[in-house]
């Protein structure tokens, strides 16, 4: 079994180079290399004391994240920022269409599991929307959104149950 040292994250200061091991005894794990031809995105959380943090996007845009109410949980952005991707995308598809789109709402469940990491399990949307379109245009819109364009979508697809809903006003 594994000490406890090994399986948290170290940052080794035996070495210049300041090797990095991630949660195994496999030895070092070098950063990423990153395509040199892509933007790189950044963000910075700082701890504020306790249980709360702010996290900084690239732009110095901040979030208020706690696990004990004082801010959004970090779980909960996750879920707002899938919502908001999705939402993005509905917005474009219907601006390209030169649909009238005059309210959008989107709700968002999800569950975790119930041991370990507690990663999410499932994950349903609720798309409301307001405006001149029939139901069919805006589901079409949302499957679109949620399943061609969205970025959190394609990255929370592979190990969530993803579903959605779309309903006219």
């Amino acid at each position: 079994m594994a000490s406890l040292a090994s399986r948290l994250l170290l940052r080794s200061a035996s070495n210049a180079a300041a090797s990095w091991r991630a949660f195994s005894t496999k030895g070092p794990v070098p950063p990423p290399a990153f395509d040199p031809t892509s933007p790189v995105m950044r963000t910075r959380t700082e701890w504020t004391g306790g249980l709360t943090f702010t996290g900084v996007d690239g732009n110095g845009k901040k979030v208020d994240l706690s696990v004990n109410g004082e801010g959004v949980s970090p779980m909960q952005v996750v879920l707002i920022g899938l919502a908001g991707c999705a939402a993005v995308d509905v917005v474009t598809i219907f601006e390209k269409q030169r649909k009238t789109l005059s309210g959008l709402v989107v709700h968002v469940d999800g569950q975790r599991a119930k041991e370990g990491a507690r990663p999410l399990q499932t994950i349903h949307l609720t798309f409301k929307g307001k405006g001149s379109f029939t139901q069919k245009e805006l589901e079409f819109a949302v499957q679109l959104a949620s399943e061609k364009y969205c970025g959190v979508y394609a990255t929370l697809e592979p190990t969530v149950a993803l579903s959605w809903q779309a309903l006219v006003e």
